[in-house]
């Protein structure tokens, strides 16, 4: 949870992240908090727990976020190659 927290709080990506231009901001555009990355991570176990449920809801769900994403209020952007 710290990895993942500094790194979401200081540019909103981990390495991995980056290579998939993938970025994590908070619901209204800024960056994670360190409270917001915690209760992402969490509830991502959450997520993994009920057998992936958590991650499947993003199928069905009208914004495509995923359980995670609401109950921490963050969501996942797709950067541009530029």
């Amino acid at each position: 949870a710290l990895f993942f927290g500094w790194f979401w709080t200081h540019g909103g990506q981990t390495l991995g992240m980056r290579a998939w231009r993938l970025k994590l901001l908070a619901a209204d555009g800024t960056r994670a908090t360190w409270r917001q990355s915690f209760v992402r991570c969490a509830a991502a176990l959450v997520s993994t727990l009920a057998l992936g449920l958590g991650y499947l809801w993003m199928l069905v769900d009208r914004d495509r976020l995923t359980w995670h994403d609401r109950i921490s209020a963050t969501r996942l952007v797709i950067l541009s190659r530029e």
